[in-house]
């Protein structure tokens, strides 16, 4: 059998098409995982009756991860709370010293519930990042004697990084 011009260049055209059709519809996925890091110490603010302060700092440490990690969602659970009078949380930070991204997010204090913190969405994964949070001390705790200075404490707070690559 005899393939003309015109039979060959149908030929080309339909499977030129069909090519086509098939690469148009082929998407490529990145792969998504999570990683999550507990702290090793505790968060804790203490202050006078009538001050605001800042908590002290500590410490997530996301390293290992792939070197093209670019996080999708992160996520802060400040942990289990315990306090002495009464101190209202008015913020959360969290930085991550290595890309210098910083978020403050508006907090009033609630244990063992998530916070998200969009600022890091598109941001590189890898690196060191800090939280600490603001609060004011309204009261000291009640009884005899009462005192003037209030506490709070948040212990085994994580961080959860969702993260493409």
């Amino acid at each position: 059998m005899k393939i003309t011009k015109r039979v060959y260049t149908s030929i080309m055209a339909m499977l030129l098409v069909f090519t086509l059709s098939v690469a148009s519809t082929t998407t490529v996925s990145a792969a998504y995982r999570t990683k999550k890091v507990t702290a090793t110490k505790k968060m804790t603010v203490g202050l006078n009756v009538g001050r605001t302060g800042s908590s002290n700092e500590i410490t997530f440490s996301f390293t290992g991860l792939p070197s093209n990690a670019v996080i999708s969602a992160l996520r802060i659970n400040p942990g289990s709370l315990t306090y002495s009078g009464a101190v209202v949380s008015q913020s959360l930070t969290v930085r991550n010293s290595k890309t210098g991204v910083s978020q403050t997010i508006p907090w009033l204090g609630v244990p063992k519930r998530d916070v998200d913190a969009d600022a890091f969405v598109g941001t590189k994964a890898n690196g060191t990042y800090t939280l600490s949070f603001v609060a004011t001390c309204e009261a000291g705790p009640i009884g005899y004697p009462q005192t003037n200075y209030g506490w709070k404490s948040y212990s085994n707070s994580y961080i959860e990084i969702e993260y493409e690559y």
